[in-house]
């Protein structure tokens, strides 16, 4: 997007009912299908939004020191694989201390769409390059309300989310299975998609997406009053990630 690289990867918070949205249920199922498509990403998945100093520890890069002898010796291996998904099942605790956990975490994630320069000074204790940082965030609709204060609304934090309205559609006292042959179509196409998306350095729109989107363009970057339109001011960049079908091409 002109001059920037923007990824694809996704912060999502769900905001339901406590107990009875099934927000953790709904995960659960869906989480099956991804580690059968990529059985490594289990080791990816970290709960809890501690700081914006623990991100980036999670994800850092190795760490060395050269003597007054010009040998070099390593002091932290690092993190091999970049990819960390954030579970954060009590999203209102990043909320609640405004110039705490919020506001460092939101400083991280906020440049986690684009690469960064070079860094011009010498390494900090603990960096990360090309990482790749989900987030997925579960709250009641009460503590939204309560918490999301002018702050978080102002620098861009809150925006950097969907927030997802969920509630519970059926019933069932017993519970509830996915049919095995829906988690393999499942984790089969989601395994298609992760094969093309690693092939790839960019990916374009086709003529008849171009006209859809230039359409569509003015009213995603319209600007709204209010809470809601601080929550909406990311629209075109969600829509662009969200546009990505999951079906790779055959």
């Amino acid at each position: 997007m002109e001059a920037d690289f923007h990824h694809v990867n996704l912060f999502c918070t769900l905001v339901g009912d406590t107990s009875k949205a099934r927000k953790g249920t709904a995960r659960g199922h869906s989480q099956v299908a991804v580690v059968r498509a990529d059985p490594a990403w289990q080791a990816n998945i970290a709960g809890g939004l501690s700081s914006g100093e623990g991100l980036i520890y999670a994800v850092r890069d190795n760490r060395t020191m050269i003597d007054e002898n010009g040998d070099e010796t390593t002091l932290d291996e690092g993190v091999t694989d970049k990819r960390l998904m954030c579970v954060e099942a009590e999203f209102a605790s990043a909320l609640k201390s405004p110039r705490g956990t919020a506001t460092t975490v939101s400083a991280q994630l906020g440049r986690r769409g684009t690469p960064e320069p070079p860094h011009p000074h010498p390494p900090r204790p603990a960096r990360r390059d090309d990482a790749h940082i989900s987030v997925i965030g579960h709250i009641t609709r009460e503590e939204l309300t309560r918490y999301l204060d002018a702050t978080e609304v102002a620098n861009g934090f809150a925006n950097r989310y969907l927030w997802v309205c969920v509630r519970r559609s059926k019933l069932l006292p017993e519970g509830g299975n996915v049919p095995e042959e829906a988690l393999r179509r499942w984790s089969r196409d989601l395994a298609d998609a992760l094969d093309f998306a690693r092939r790839q350095d960019a990916i374009g729109r086709d003529p008849e997406a171009r006209e859809l989107w230039k359409t569509e363009y003015p009213r995603l970057t319209r600007a709204h009053p209010g809470l809601a339109g601080a929550l909406l001011a990311r629209g075109e960049a969600h829509t662009l990630r969200l546009s990505l079908p999951l079906r790779a091409p055959r």
